[in-house]
């Protein structure tokens, strides 16, 4: 559970960042980025433990998936500097 949640946040940020970097269409770039993770993700997952539960695989890559459109139309969105 705690590594999927940490799959989505990693994915949410790099794709919000690709998605600023190219300022227009961020929910395709959110999902490109999500989807090569994905495969990524997948690639190494069932050369490490073919016999890996198949809906785990499907909710994480669902969840990568979602936080990739979500990061790259928030990053498109954002306006201004980060302040701290």
């Amino acid at each position: 559970m705690l590594s999927t949640v940490v799959y989505g946040i990693s994915v949410l940020l790099a794709s919000a960042l690709t998605a600023r970097m190219a300022g227009e269409k961020g929910l395709l770039h959110g999902l490109v980025v999500a989807a090569v993770y994905t495969a990524i993700y997948t690639a190494v997952v069932l050369s490490l433990a073919g016999t890996a539960g198949i809906t785990d695989v499907i909710l994480r890559a669902l969840v990568i998936l979602l936080s990739g459109a979500v990061g790259g139309i928030a990053g498109v969105n954002r306006k201004g500097k980060v302040k701290f």
